[in-house]
This record gives structure tokens, sequence and C-alpha cells, in this order.
């Protein structure tokens, strides 16, 4: 009836996400954060870069997405990067979900978003904010091209100090 066809349709709305583990899902781990260093291969799809990532369970403060989400400064800044398949010429949609870790720092948190060569900058403002459950979590969202058969896309956080630039719910979709 009806119904199987409303529903039918409403699984087509969402396009495949290109990024794997973009809600940063993959490997539990016991306790509330855990620090991962450059080059550590515990988070499954991303390459840790820089001064290291916190990656945090929902104990500490509520993720955006699912129960874990990553504070791009460890004890400094730090990034997540991964190379996906693209078309040349390709329009890609790239969304995130950012917050701002509350416990210190500067009150304006800032990453940088790369795709290939294009960068921009996005900045999220902690002041009445406090963790766990009032992150005040912000989808941001952004059009590049492909340039290649393969592109990297990473978060660097710009952001000094220990508290950093909360992210989640990376979604990478082909637009056109």
């Amino acid at each position: 009836g009806v119904l199987s066809v409303l529903l039918g349709g409403a699984g087509s709305a969402q396009a495949q996400n290109l990024v794997t583990n973009g809600s940063f899902e993959f490997t539990a781990f016991a306790g509330t954060f855990r620090t991962l260093p450059a080059g550590n291969g515990f988070l499954t799809g991303w390459t840790i870069g820089g001064g290291g990532i916190d990656h945090i369970n929902d104990s500490y403060w509520l993720a955006a997405d699912g129960v874990r989400s990553i504070d791009l400064n460890a004890l400094s800044a730090g990034s997540v990067s991964q190379t996906i398949a693209t078309q040349v010429g390709a329009t890609y949609n790239v969304s995130f979900a950012m917050a701002g870790n509350p416990n210190s720092g500067p009150t304006l948190k800032t990453l940088q978003l790369a795709f290939g060569g294009s960068t921009q900058n996005f900045q999220f403002d902690i002041t009445g904010r406090s963790r766990p459950s009032n992150m005040g979590w912000t989808t941001f969202s952004q059009n590049f091209v492909a340039t290649s058969t393969s592109t990297t896309i990473s978060f660097t956080s710009l952001t000094t100090g220990s508290s950093g630039p909360a992210l989640d719910r990376v979604h990478v979709e082909l637009v056109n």
C-alpha cells in the first residue's frame, strides 16, 4: 500500500557516505576517553596526525551521533584524515557535526576542513556550554569539486592547548 511506497522511498533520500567510520563508532573502549597519538592506527578508517586526538565516550560528553566522538586536540592541536575514491570534476558535499571541548582553552574553537587542495575554516563558540549534556553540536556543510580519482579529506585543529574542536558525524556524498 501507500505506507510501503513511502517507506521504500525514505531510504533513498540518504546518499551513501563515502567516509569509513564517520561517527568514530568502530572499536569500543573502556573509560571516558583515550588519547591517540599521531600515527596510532586504532581509529578505524582514519589517520591521526599533529599532536594527536582524544577519542571520547558518551560518559565524558554526549556524541552528536552514536556514543563516540573526537576532540581534535590531545595535548596540542591534532588532525584526522582519510582518503576516498572520487570522480574528477564531480561535486561532493562534506557535512559534519562540530562542538568544542568546554573544559579549558580559548572560547572559540577552530578547525580546518581540507578536501584535496581546497580548505575551509569553521568555528564553534563554547560560551554557555558544559559537558556532558550541553555540547551544542552544530552541523556544518561544504561543497567541493574533486580534482583527482582519490581525494584526502582532513580535519585539523587550529586551536591551541588541550581542549579543541569536537568532531562527529562526518559524511561525504556525491552531489553530481
